[in-house]
C-alpha cells in the first residue's frame, strides 16, 4: 500500500542569541569577536525510542528516509568565534579565523549526545603576498609574483560505532545506536600553496599560476 507516514510534521524552531565586538584599527586591520548560544526545538525525531534525529542530516552522503518522525527533538548549539583580518594592502593581506563549539542534541530516547557535526573546533589562516615590478611610467602595466597559503584545521567529527556482529549476520550495516556519537575521527588539517605570476598588459591581464593543494599529504577521512 501507499503510505505518507511524515506530512503531520511541523517546522523546526530555534531561538538565537548573540553577542559581538568589532574593531577597526591601524587603517587596514580589522577585528571581530563573537559569543553565541542557539536552542532548538520542534526537531523530528522517531516516535519509537531511538537517537536519531533530523538535526544530523547532511553529515553523511546519503539523506536519511525514517518515518513516523514526531517533533520532539530538541538540540543547542553555542561557541566562541574570533576574526582577524589584514586588508590588502602593500601587497600583503591575511586573514585568521577560530572558532570553539558545542553542538548537542537530545532524540526520543531522551539522551543528551553530540552532534554529527560537533568537531569543537575549526581554525584557518589564509595569508598572500605579490610583488609588483616593471611599468614605472605605467602602473597598470607591472607585472607581479604572488605567494598564497591557506592552512585549515578541524576536530574531527563524532560518529556511532558500527555493531560488528549483527552487520556480519545482516549483511548490511547495523550501528550500536545506544553509543550514537560516541566515537571522534582524528583531526582534520590541510595546508596549500599557491605560486602565481601576473602579466598585466594594456587591455588583457594573464595569470599563470601553480597550485598544491595538501602539500603535506595527510590522509584525512573524507
Amino acid at each position: 500500500g501507499f503510505s505518507e507516514p511524515n506530512l503531520t510534521m511541523g517546522f523546526t524552531r530555534s531561538e538565537h542569541l548573540v553577542i559581538g565586538y568589532e574593531l577597526s584599527f591601524l587603517k587596514d586591520y580589522h577585528l571581530k569577536l563573537e559569543a553565541y548560544y542557539q536552542y532548538i526545538d520542534h526537531a523530528p525525531v522517531e516516535s519509537q525510542v531511538s537517537s536519531f534525529s533530523m538535526l544530523n542530516a547532511g553529515a553523511d552522503f546519503a539523506a536519511p528516509n525514517n518515518y513516523n518522525l514526531v517533533n520532539k527533538g530538541v538540540g543547542q548549539n553555542y561557541g566562541l568565534e574570533l576574526t582577524m583580518e589584514k586588508f590588502f594592502t602593500k601587497g600583503f593581506y591575511f586573514m585568521v579565523t577560530g572558532s570553539l563549539f558545542q553542538s548537542t542534541y537530545k532524540g526520543s530516547d531522551g539522551v543528551w549526545r553530540n552532534t554529527a557535526f560537533n568537531g569543537l573546533f575549526v581554525a584557518n589562516a589564509l595569508a598572500g603576498y605579490e610583488y609588483r615590478f616593471g611599468g614605472k611610467k605605467d602602473k597598470t602595466k607591472r607585472n607581479g609574483i604572488g605567494v598564497d597559503t591557506k592552512i585549515t584545521g578541524a576536530g574531527g567529527r563524532y560518529y556511532t560505532p558500527l555493531n560488528v556482529t549483527a552487520s556480519s549476520i545482516a549483511r548490511e550495516q547495523i550501528l550500536l545506536d545506544n553509543e550514537a556519537f560516541t566515537k571522534k575521527y582524528p583531526d582534520y588539517f590541510r595546508m596549500d600553496l599557491k605560486i602565481s605570476y601576473h602579466i598585466s598588459m594594456k587591455r588583457v591581464t594573464q595569470e599563470f599560476s601553480v597550485d598544491f593543494q595538501n602539500i603535506f599529504n595527510i590522509k584525512n577521512v573524507f
